[in-house]
């Protein structure tokens, strides 16, 4: 099987992408806002605390500050607290298509990093404009084939 393979699969439930997760080095879920149920999402975060891979990364991408904010808040509370474990989480954001709520416009998709990873090109940064450069921070954080 070549290593360097991408596979794309959509999948309706969360539950779905919490069982494949194990079997990629690099995923992504794109949650649409109406996926975006904080118990589902923690409860995916707690399988991504599981995994025993010594080097993976999990990219999940929000509609809303708050559910990245949640997000990031659970993993550093529950995730490794030795700094030999490798383990990081990052935020991340990339424009989005503009829109109105509550009176605020909401112009940024917002990611979560998680895993164990090791940053093959420098540096990590926080804001990517185009979320088409999600490829670009995955060539980062992934092994050069």
């Amino acid at each position: 099987e070549n290593p360097t393979s991408v596979e794309f699969k959509e999948l309706n439930k969360l539950a779905d992408f919490g069982e494949k997760i194990k079997d990629f080095d690099v995923a992504i879920l794109n949650l649409k806002p109406s996926d975006e149920q904080v118990g589902e999402v923690l409860n995916l975060l707690d399988t991504v605390l599981k995994i025993s891979k010594s080097c993976f990364s999990v990219f999940i991408l929000f509609s809303s500050e708050k559910c990245q904010s949640r997000a990031l808040s659970y993993l550093k509370c529950r995730g490794p607290k030795a700094a030999s474990d490798n383990f990081v989480t990052h935020q991340i954001f990339f424009d989005a298509e503009t829109r109105v709520s509550n009176g605020l416009v909401e112009n940024l998709k917002f990611c979560v990093l998680a895993g164990r990873i090791n940053l093959f090109h420098k540096p990590l940064k926080n804001y990517y404009g185009d979320q088409a450069n999600l490829v670009k921070v995955i060539g980062i954080v992934s092994s050069p084939s």
